[in-house]
């Protein structure tokens, strides 16, 4: 995880601007190739686990819609194919999805286009949507795709599958979790996973359910059940983990002391040596010797100390959980700074990183977060934004929605929202590659 040596320039790097124009540029109205498609490519990805919980590869959720309307056209699939493939190829799939594979849903048409040609065969698989019908045309496409050694999926896949010429060219069948009985999700493992074919279960929304179906014989699993595990009550903390609350607790505070930080984190020897080493670092550009922790906390700016700290601290404590909730969580801490003025929190940058950067907390120590968040000092409207309690005029949890939609690829409350806050879908979404890229050079191991 964090090991102390931060990407140059990414803690001192002022926040991005995510302004809410009357009229669109031209610059901003171009799509990424330098062309006009006249529309906006909204990006999410949903993360696919090993048995590990470790990250096999995203789906990555995409809308097309006019440059500052975002358009229902109904299921993922349908955005027009030249220009999410010129998406995905520009913004660079490495980008999007790092070492991991690329899960990209595809319609008929899209299948038939011929663009799916232009991307790399071995960094994505084609997610055939249920609504495909195999007809000829169909059928000559997803050969010629497979046999140019693309991967082919069958998505939403329940017990009302009917036998399809689709079969026999799939690699991966997706079984939908939410469609189907428990008996169902076995019978398909054992009607179609014996014979090579990749089993993935998807819509797992719990840890019961991902138990399940490892045990069933599903080799990988998508869905959220990672940041909804099964919450301990009443078993104390270790000592270690409640020292580093302690901390956060202190970071948290609005009159945070640097005599105070200074008290709490020499107790932790491995997070003194970290922070030594980052400002050490070429990234924090300090050619004098460190004569003391106190004077290792002074040379940054308060603001600053928090963020670093905080980061790491986050990452000591989701030690060797699954490595998705700590990048999800430095996501959503990048997104809440970065949108922050277009919600009127102008001057709160600090506050609504640590808001996004806690807001998993809860998950990360298998805790209630009202029961973590009472071991820390945050500010009382942003504990309330994360537990749900802020009066529904409040900024701070319309917000924190706002992110969590960019997160999860819900396009009508990202409309809806951004309508309200007059806020460009176009830039939101060049954002929220920047938060991800960002995240994953902070948590890369």
């Amino acid at each position: 995880m964090i090991d102390g040596q931060f990407p140059a320039g990414d803690l001192k790097r002022d926040r991005i601007e995510i302004p809410a124009p009357a009229t669109e540029t031209a610059s901003a109205a171009r799509g990424v190739d330098g062309k006009d498609p006249g529309s906006t490519v909204l990006l999410a990805r949903q993360p696919i686990f090993d048995r590990n919980l470790q990250v096999w590869g995203y789906e990555l959720l995409y809308r097309n819609g006019p440059t500052n309307h975002c358009e229902d056209t109904g299921a993922p699939g349908q955005a027009t194919a030249n220009v999410i493939v010129n998406y995905l190829l520009n913004a660079g799939l490495n980008n999007l999805v790092g070492s991991a594979l690329a899960f990209i849903n595809v319609d008929r048409e899209t299948l038939l286009g011929g663009n799916l040609l232009m991307l790399p065969r071995n960094k994505v698989v084609l997610e055939i949507l249920e609504t495909v019908e195999p007809d000829a045309e169909v059928i000559e496409a997803c050969t010629e795709l497979r046999s140019k050694g693309f991967i082919l999926a069958l998505d939403d896949v329940d017990d009302q599958l009917q036998p399809s010429p689709l079969l026999n060219l799939a690699s991966l069948i997706k079984v939908d979790f939410q469609k189907t009985m428990p008996a169902c999700r076995k019978d398909l493992v054992k009607r179609y996973g014996r014979g090579g074919t990749t089993m993935l279960a998807e819509k797992v929304e719990s840890e019961e359910e991902f138990e399940q179906a490892g045990s069933f014989g599903y080799q990988y699993f998508q869905g959220y059940f990672f940041a909804r595990p099964t919450l301990v009550f009443g078993r104390p903390l270790p000592s270690s983990t409640l020292a580093l609350l302690r901390i956060l607790g202190e970071l948290a505070s609005p009159d945070v002391s640097v005599r105070r930080l200074e008290v709490l984190v020499k107790q932790h020897v491995s997070l003194s040596y970290k922070l030594i080493r980052y400002i050490n670092s070429g990234a924090f550009a300090w050619r004098g010797s460190i004569q003391s922790l106190r004077h290792a906390l002074t040379l940054m700016g308060m603001d600053q100390l928090q963020k670093l700290l905080s980061l790491m601290v986050v990452a000591d404590i989701n030690g060797k959980g699954p490595r998705e909730l700590l990048l999800t969580a430095l996501v959503r801490a990048r997104m809440s700074e970065m949108l922050g003025p277009s919600f009127g929190l102008e001057g709160r940058e600090a506050s609504l990183f640590l808001m996004g950067l806690f807001s998993l907390l809860g998950a990360i120590l298998h805790r209630p977060l009202d029961e973590v968040l009472t071991e820390l000092n945050l500010e009382p409207d942003v504990s309330d934004a994360l537990l749900g309690r802020s009066p529904s005029d409040n900024p701070l949890p319309r917000l924190f929605a706002f992110v969590v939609a960019c997160e999860s690829g819900d396009w009508s409350s990202l409309e809806a929202a951004a309508e309200r806050a007059r806020i460009n879908l176009q830039r939101v979404s060049e954002g929220h590659i920047q938060a991800l890229q960002w995240a994953e050079q902070i948590a890369c191991s």
